[in-house]
Formats: C-alpha cells, structure tokens, sequence
C-alpha cells in the first residue's frame, strides 16, 4: 500500500495563496504600472480636442476597469474581508467629506458639474464648481400675490423676443407667439438684436433678452450676478438633462415667497421664457463660489453624457443692434 503524506493545514493555506497570487500577477502587474491610468489621461485628452461621444465612452470604461481591478486584485491578494474593510473605510471616509462640507456650505450638493455650454464664456462644459447655500447677488422685484397671478395667468413670462419684419428693416420686437405685443407695465421683457458667432468665425443676429421689467423698473442683466444650481420641475423642457446651472438675474419677492428669474449666459433667451417654470429658492441647491475646468468631465462621463450639446460652438460677441438693414 502507498501513503500520502498529510500536508500541514497553514502550508496548504501559503500554496493556495501563493497559487492564486501567480494567477493573478499579471492583472496585479498591470494595475501597479498604472498603464490605466495614463491611457484613461490619453483618451481624456483626445475627447477634450475631438470630443468624440466613442472617446467619452472609452473614458468611462477605463474608469469602471480601473476600479473593478483594484477590487478584484485586492481581494485576491488580500482577502475578501480586507478589500470590504478598505473599501467601506474609503466610502465613510467620502461619505464624511461630502456632507461635512454640505454642513459648511450650507447645502446638500456641495459639488457638482457644469453639463452644457450655456453658461459660456463663465463656466465651460466639464467645470466642476464648489457651491455655497446662503444668499444670492441678484436684485429683487417684490410683488403682490394677486399681481403674481396676473402675470402668470395671462402669460407675461413665456412672452420672447424676436425679429419683427418692416418693409425697410428688421428689429427686436417682444411676441406672444406669433403675434406682437405692446410690454406690459407690470412685467415684460427687454429685447434687442445680439451678434452671434462659432468657430469658424461665421457671425449672425439673433433676438435676444437683455432685461426684466417689472412694475416699469428695468432689470439688465449682468454677469456680476451669482450662478445658481436648480433642479427643474418635471414637466419643465430640461428636466430630462438634470439639475441646470444659469445665473440668478432677479429674484421676484412675492410677499416673501422668492422665484429666481434664470438665465445661461450663452443663451438668447430666460429660461421661463423657454417654458421652465420660475425656479422657487427650495429648488436652488446652491450658488457657485469656485470652479475647477476638466474634473467635472468623470462625472459627464459616468453619467453617460459623452456628446457635446449643441450650441457649444457658438457664443455671443457682445455687440448689439439697434435694426438690421435688407
């Protein structure tokens, strides 16, 4: 008869491990040459010159391959119950950086990023801005409840601007759909013909809005005044593309109740004026104090927002016209 030697419970415990570590020392080689991470800089890079929706998506894979790696290296190295301990470690350790600077800042999103490019030239598409929750740089226009309702019911905020015809020239002109409308003295907006231009250098003229008047007091609007995080209704146009990032142009007190009047700085028109509803101060998440370009683009892309909007080629010149001539 032959015998098989009984081999000692902790050597057979050393040779499991030193088996699966073999197994897996080429994933671990690639995680700790972080080939990963350069190649994830690279194609960040090629989006942010080409901005390829097939770059961002590769972007976003690499970032869900190298966090899937460092987990799965680590618990075959480690052990399943030492990557958990780590991992739930770094978790409360975010958890804890995210809401302690939300009870600092004063709001429950102290971070977020800039999805669009309509706040240009302000804020660029990847921006990730530090928000603060506590008071706003925009003027206030108080109204009675009873003129509130009268403004909204008869339709004074989606009112826009636009291109009224003559037979000698073109001019701005206010419109409720297709038909011109005198301003009214209780609300209405300021219209005037902006220049435009993309970067091949093309340029044209839009209708665009320049001011808020209320009660005959003319509001311009300025980029002195905070940028304001919201959440839009449901129904809005823009709810579907998440919270929006515009400035706070005037804040309408309606015997204290406050609608913020918004409006993206690369945008021809109010966001009311488009169809959004006025934005109540418990949907402002917050103002943005400070803004860093590129970080927000991981968020974009983990979110599954690699195309650029349209639009961001285009920004206004800052000049204006009184008519365009035939």
């Amino acid at each position: 008869m032959t015998s098989k030697k009984v081999q000692d419970p902790e050597e057979e415990e050393r040779l499991k491990r030193r088996q699966q570590e073999e197994n897996f020392k080429y994933l671990k080689a690639v995680k700790d040459s972080k080939i990963l991470w350069l190649l994830l800089i690279a194609v960040v890079l090629l989006y942010l010159v080409f901005k390829a929706p097939l770059l961002g998506a590769m972007a976003a894979l690499l970032i869900i391959i190298i966090v899937g790696l460092e987990i799965w290296v680590g618990i075959k190295t480690g052990g399943l119950m030492h990557e958990v301990q780590e991992t739930a470690i770094a978790v409360i350790l975010a958890l804890i950086i995210w809401y302690g600077a939300g009870f600092l800042l004063n709001t429950d999103t102290p971070l977020d990023a800039v999805v669009s490019c309509s706040m240009q030239p302000a804020l660029d598409r990847g921006h990730m801005m530090v928000l603060q929750g506590t008071g706003l740089n925009s003027p206030e226009a108080y109204l009675t409840k009873e003129e509130w309702r009268i403004i909204k019911a008869g339709g004074l905020l989606t009112r826009q601007c636009a291109v009224c015809r003559s037979p000698s020239y073109d001019q701005a002109c206010l419109v409720d759909g297709l038909t011109i409308v005198e301003h009214d003295e209780l609300f209405s907006y300021e219209c005037a013909i902006c220049e435009r231009t993309n970067s091949s250098g093309k340029i044209w003229r839009v209708p665009c809005t320049t001011g808020v008047m209320v009660k005959n007091k003319t509001f311009k609007n300025s980029e002195l005044r905070d940028v304001i995080v919201y959440t839009p209704e449901p129904g809005d146009p823009f709810a579907s593309s998440g919270d929006i990032v515009h400035r706070a142009q005037v804040v309408i007190d309606v015997e204290g109740e406050k609608y913020v009047l918004a409006k993206g700085d690369n945008n021809n028109l109010f966001d009311v004026q488009i169809g959004n509803s006025p934005v109540d101060m418990e949907r402002v998440k917050g103002k943005a104090i400070f803004a860093v370009p590129y970080l927000g683009y991981f968020k974009l892309f983990l979110s599954g927002l690699f195309s650029e909007p349209a639009g961001c080629g285009e920004r206004f010149t800052g000049t204006q016209a009184i008519k365009m001539d035939r």
